[in-house]
């Protein structure tokens, strides 16, 4: 279970192939590992083993691991996605740099967000809600 979590929506008149396809594309760009397509899309980021090797401190916010996972569903004409960004640390303490872990979690959160939403047709997407 995450210690923390964001979570964004966006709306888009794009269908949910459109939407699913532009999700996947941005965690390409990204360099997630995405891991489930199926219903929703699950994806990783970052690396368990160098920040347990390089210490908390020591180690680039890049490789800080985290989860996300985004959901397509439909409301109307209108698909609804779903954006969560947790951290995916495991067992230990991250005392020290939860305040750096937090904001690489947003800034992924944004990025993704903004990222998707440019991949969508011009009429579609745009954020509606915040964490």
């Amino acid at each position: 279970m995450a210690r923390f979590s964001y979570e964004q929506q966006l709306t888009s008149t794009a269908d949910a192939p459109a939407c699913q396809a532009a999700v996947v594309a941005e965690l390409h760009t990204l360099a997630a590992r995405i891991e489930s397509t199926n219903g929703e899309i699950r994806a990783r980021m970052g690396s368990q083993l160098r920040v347990r090797l390089l210490g908390g401190f020591l180690a680039p916010r890049s490789v800080y691991p985290l989860a996300v996972t985004v959901r397509v569903r439909d409301q109307g004409g209108q698909r609804i996605i779903t954006v969560e960004v947790a951290e995916a640390f495991g067992f230990g303490t991250i005392l020290g740099v939860e305040g750096r872990y937090r904001s690489h979690c947003e800034d992924v959160l944004q990025r993704l967000s903004q990222g998707i939403a440019a991949r969508l047709p011009a009429a579609g997407a745009q954020v509606t809600g915040d964490r």
